[in-house]
């Protein structure tokens, strides 16, 4: 398949850090997965500017899967992955 045009979107999710979105449509990750709002484009997002949730990439300190909001637990390795009480998320 030949290369995507360079308008299409692009979203970098390097570990423990917001989404940075740049062109493109809903379909390629430039929307909340949570409420489906439109992210600003060119700019590293952390929280939705619509829902406010949290945009930030979490990973298991034991074998780096990717988490979910909420999770207290790597469904990967088992490893507790609850932050402690009063941490800042």
């Amino acid at each position: 398949a030949p290369p995507a045009p360079p308008e299409a979107a692009t979203v970098l999710a390097p570990m423990n850090s917001g989404v940075r979105v740049t062109g493109g449509d809903a379909s390629r990750g430039d929307r909340c997965p949570h409420c489906a709002g439109k992210l600003p484009e060119g700019r590293d997002v952390s929280f939705c500017p619509h829902c406010g949730q949290n945009l930030k990439v979490r990973h298991c300190p034991a074998c780096s899967t990717e988490l979910e909001v909420g999770w207290r637990f790597c469904v990967t390795c088992g490893r507790n992955v609850e932050e402690p009480s009063g941490a800042a998320p």
